[in-house]
């Protein structure tokens, strides 16, 4: 005769409390009675243990695995500094309309195979004319950016050919720019060597790179 699962579980549960009634300890009825709480389900079976995610040692405990190495510090790989490299801007006093010129001067500029930044001023004050003057080999008016006068910027990029690297006296002139003073008198602006759009860069001939320390002029319109 075939029982119903839920009286199968009610018929053996009453089975085993009969014998444990009857303080009946012999084996072979605890045997089936432990097969047939087995059969139903009412003895839970031994937790396996849990799988290791390592997918090369499957055996190694998830804290004994191997973690990953640090990658470096890409900051940390940075090229050798030459030093520092004093560009000055001579400042002046005009009349409007009448034209000034400026000088961008060098200190400690030893063995430079290249150079570039950007040149900045208030066009509401000053009109670009001119660059002239060059001292450096190579240098000369197709040496500057001229795109974005009208935002009183100027961008400069200059390299050694023969790649060796010139060397400049301190306080000697590099070149000239001029201006037409625009503004009202009693107006002025900086010239000044900024980082943008061109930025700073100045290296010698051994591919290391110098810190710059520009000093800005001013021009005053009277």
């Amino acid at each position: 005769m075939k029982f119903p699962r839920f009286q199968l579980i009610i018929t053996v549960f009453c089975f085993a409390i009969l014998i444990a009634a009857c303080g009946n300890e012999d084996p072979a009825r605890e045997a089936a009675t432990q097969q047939a709480l087995e059969t139903t389900g009412a003895v839970e079976q031994p937790a396996q243990p849990q799988q290791s995610t390592d997918p090369v040692n499957p055996q190694t405990p998830p804290d004994q695995q191997p973690q990953p190495t640090p990658s470096a510090n890409p900051k940390e790989a940075r090229p050798k500094t030459a030093g520092t490299i004093n560009l000055g801007v001579t400042g002046g006093t005009t009349e409007k309309g009448k034209q000034t010129c400026v000088a961008i001067t060098a200190k400690n500029f030893k063995a430079v195979v290249s150079m570039q930044y950007t040149l900045k001023w208030d066009p509401k004050v000053l009109r670009f004319k001119e660059v002239k003057g060059f001292s450096l080999p190579g240098l000369n008016a197709d040496s500057f950016g001229k795109h974005i006068l009208d935002k009183g910027l100027m961008t400069h990029s200059w390299y050694d050919a023969n790649i060796k690297g010139i060397t400049k006296g301190d306080g000697e002139t590099l070149y000239e720019i001029c201006y037409e003073a625009v503004g009202t008198a009693g107006s002025k602006s900086a010239v000044q060597i900024v980082d943008a759009p061109t930025i700073i860069e100045i290296a010698n001939a051994n591919s290391e790179f110098f810190t710059l320390d520009a000093t800005p002029g001013t021009v005053l319109v009277k």
